[in-house]
């Protein structure tokens, strides 16, 4: 703790100081506050000591957000605020909530995010369960692929103060077919399927038809983002 740094008595003027000072603040009387503001606190601490000091004694979230006619909700309902806690605000019985009972305590007090609008879509992928209109600050929404196609990155898209975060893609699959395989005399070494779906990084081996010798290329492959490059037997 910063206060360490300093003795006893170094310590009780310190605190006295911040006290001075947060009763010039707060008091409306003219003589007081002429009488005790003339402290320079500013010249005696210095700014950047001052605001350092200061933060450990004031929370700058300890006076809550105005919201007529409602109450802070049990589940965030705390003594003491820091930055990043979240509260929600609770209509009273007869009152309709709107879009301002959510606030985020920051290092410069209570803010009200900005919520998002619908997500944007995902290429060949949707999303898990059907989109809202509007979503709140901090929500998330979960995106899935299309069949054999797989995700790259994150599942989640999170709302921030207005803004969708969280990058990801679905990567195309591979798509093997007889006819192919036919050009280049080869087929499956373990299925015996006429086509095959393989995903991205998926590995497939194939063999030469009967009586071919294998070329240059090797006889196992693997799907990178839909291109899989067939071997060629002799």
């Amino acid at each position: 703790m910063l206060c360490s740094l300093f003795s006893l008595k170094e310590k009780t003027f310190l605190v006295l100081l911040l006290t001075l000072f947060f009763i010039c603040s707060t008091i409306s009387s003219k003589i007081t506050s002429t009488f005790i503001c003339n402290i320079n606190v500013f010249g005696i601490l210095g700014q950047s000591m001052y605001m350092s000091l200061s933060m450990l004694f004031f929370s700058v979230c300890s006076r809550l957000p105005n919201v007529p006619h409602s109450y802070v909700s049990e589940n965030t309902k705390k003594v003491e605020y820091r930055e990043g806690d979240v509260i929600h605000f609770t209509c009273e019985t007869g009152y309709i909530s709107g879009p301002t009972l959510r606030y985020i305590c920051t290092n410069t007090g209570w803010e009200n995010p900005v919520g998002c609008g619908k997500p944007q879509p995902l290429s060949d992928g949707d999303t898990k369960i059907s989109t809202k209109r509007q979503y709140s600050h901090g929500e998330r929404v979960e995106y899935i692929c299309q069949n054999y196609y797989k995700m790259e990155g994150t599942p989640y898209k999170t709302c921030e103060n207005g803004k969708w975060t969280g990058q990801m893609r679905c990567l195309e699959p591979c798509t093997v077919k007889r006819e192919d395989m036919s050009k280049h005399n080869i087929q499956f070494r373990y299925v015996s399927d006429d086509k095959l779906y393989s995903e991205h990084n998926d590995v497939i081996e194939f063999i030469c038809s009967r009586g071919r010798r294998v070329g240059s290329l090797e006889m196992r492959q693997t799907c990178i983002e839909g291109v899989m490059h067939l071997p060629t037997c002799q």
